[in-house]
């Protein structure tokens, strides 16, 4: 995936060797800013790339959406606990969340899957959408959790650089707790699976209660080293 990526962003700068900037639409313009409500392609995929490394872009895409966030100072407890680029959300496209203090990031990573992934299958499943997403945080100075305690190893928390999902409210008042309907009935079931999957395509590493006990009530994301979808 990596090398298509790269494939697709030189073929697109060698467009541009050709074409007029006014010629190619934003969506497909390499070098317009990123609009985080448009529907995904390669070339948003592309510059979502970013968002971890320049704060002003990621500001400026977060600042364009209906979003409910705040730009704070950097917050740095020790060398394995800081907040880089922090932010705080306290709701995205269309669903609230209780305030939560990130990075801009994983604030608007979150924003695309409750935008693009997480709405739609609410929809599909219950013909209503997500009112509220109920979490456990982001930040937390620790080292990773594991079946047998805590390990040396820092936990992607320690940065803010991981989220954990507990559960969701529909629009029509309906709770989804991931505790009780991971194998609950057949819509709830499907449902959490599918925001789970949709996760998957905006964050490296999602475990879900599928992975261990330790997940058995909510969906880990992060946007650590590790890859992986379970």
């Amino acid at each position: 995936m990596g090398r298509l990526f790269s494939s697709f962003a030189i073929l697109m700068i060698a467009a541009f060797t050709v074409l007029r900037p006014e010629d190619v639409p934003g969506r497909w313009n390499p070098f317009a800013p990123l609009d985080l409500n448009a529907a995904p392609n390669f070339v948003s995929r592309l510059k979502v790339r970013a968002l971890g490394h320049n704060a002003a872009f990621c500001r400026d895409a977060l600042s364009r959406t209906p979003s409910n966030t705040a730009f704070l100072t950097d917050f740095g407890h020790s060398e394995n606990c800081h907040i880089r680029n922090r932010t705080r959300v306290g709701a995205l496209s269309s669903a609230r969340m209780k305030p939560m203090v990130t990075t801009c990031e994983m604030a608007a990573r979150l924003y695309l899957w409750e935008r693009h992934a997480l709405q739609g299958a609410a929809r599909r499943h219950f013909g209503t959408g997500v009112a509220q997403i109920h979490h456990f945080d982001s930040y937390s100075c620790r080292g990773m959790r594991t079946g047998t305690g805590t390990s040396s190893r820092m936990s992607e928390h320690a940065t803010a650089n991981a989220v954990d999902i507990s559960g969701f409210t529909l629009a029509d008042g309906r709770r989804i707790s991931l505790i009780s309907g991971w194998s609950g009935d057949k819509a709830t079931a499907e449902f959490l699976r599918e925001a789970r999957d949709g996760l998957c395509d905006w964050f490296n590493l999602v475990l879900s209660p599928d992975y261990n006990a330790l997940h058995a009530d909510h969906f880990h994301a992060d946007m650590g080293r590790w890859p992986g979808c379970r």
